[in-house]
C-alpha cells in the first residue's frame, strides 16, 4: 500500500473533515503533502469519498489570489470546493454556531478550528485531516494528522520541512487580519438574521470592537433572546 492510499484507509469509509489546509496543499501543489493529499481530493470529486469543510475554508483560501487579482487561483480553489460531487462546504447557521461555541468552551480552540470541527460533526464525520497538532479528538471524531502520513513517516521530534506556499503564508495571515473582517460581516448577518434591523449603535459597536468580543458575541447569537443577551457584559 503506497504512503498516500494509507491516508485513505486511516480515514475510513467516510464522511472526513477538511482543514483549510490541506486545499492549499493540493491546489498549490506542496512539494512533500500534495501527493499526501490528492487522492482524498480525487475520491471527493469522483464521489466514492463523502467529505465536509467549513465555510470559513472559502475565506481563507480565497485571500492570497484576490489580494493579488489572481483570478485564475481562485477559480481553481472554488472549482474544487464548489465543483466536488463529494464535498459539502458547510454553512454557517445559528445551530452550527451553538455547536462551535461549545467546542470552544470545553477546548479553547481558535473559532475558525471550531467551526470546522462543528461543521464535521453537524455532517456525521469520522476523521478530521489537518495538520494542526492542537487540535483534540472529539468523541468519535479523530484528528488525521497529514504529516503523519508523509514518505518514511514523520517524526515529532524531526517534523517534515518543506518551503511554505503562498498559500500556507497568508491562510494564517488571513486569520489574524482577514478573519477580524470576516466575523464582523458574519455577526451583522446572523444579528439581522435573527432579531431584524440594526440599530446605529449596535453597528457601531461591531465596528470598533476587538477580534475577542467579536468571537464571544457571535458565539452567544445561537442562545441569546435578545440583542441585550448577545453584547451583555
Amino acid at each position: 500500500m503506497g504512503v498516500s492510499d494509507r491516508l485513505l484507509d486511516d480515514v475510513g469509509s467516510g464522511p472526513v473533515g477538511v482543514d483549510a489546509c490541506a486545499f492549499v496543499y493540493f491546489v498549490e501543489e506542496h512539494a512533500v503533502y500534495a501527493p499526501v493529499v490528492a487522492p482524498l481530493f480525487e475520491a471527493f470529486d469522483a464521489g466514492t469519498l463523502n467529505g465536509v469543510t467549513s465555510g470559513v475554508t472559502l475565506l481563507e483560501v480565497l485571500v492570497v489570489p484576490l489580494r493579488a487579482g489572481n483570478e485564475e487561483l481562485a477559480g481553481r480553489y472554488e472549482a474544487i470546493l464548489r465543483g466536488s460531487r463529494g464535498l459539502a462546504v458547510a454553512g454557517i447557521d445559528p445551530a452550527l454556531l451553538r455547536t462551535a461555541a461549545g467546542i470552544r468552551a470545553a477546548t479553547g480552540v481558535r473559532t475558525p478550528d471550531a467551526l470546522q470541527l462543528a461543521a464535521a460533526l453537524h455532517h456525521g464525520a469520522t476523521a478530521f485531516v489537518t495538520n494542526d497538532r492542537r487540535l483534540p479528538r472529539l468523541g468519535s471524531l479523530r484528528i488525521v494528522q497529514l504529516r503523519d502520513h508523509v514518505a518514511g513517516g514523520a517524526d515529532p521530534g524531526n517534523p517534515v520541512q518543506a518551503a511554505p506556499t503562498a498559500g500556507e503564508l497568508l491562510v494564517e495571515q488571513g486569520r489574524r487580519q482577514g478573519f477580524e473582517q470576516a466575523l464582523r460581516e458574519t455577526l451583522v448577518r446572523l444579528l439581522a438574521l435573527r432579531f431584524g434591523e440594526l440599530s446605529d449603535e449596535t453597528a457601531a459597536r461591531i465596528r470598533t470592537a476587538c477580534t475577542g468580543q467579536l468571537q464571544d458575541w457571535t458565539d452567544r447569537i445561537a442562545t441569546a433572546g435578545s440583542p441585550a443577551a448577545v453584547f451583555a457584559d
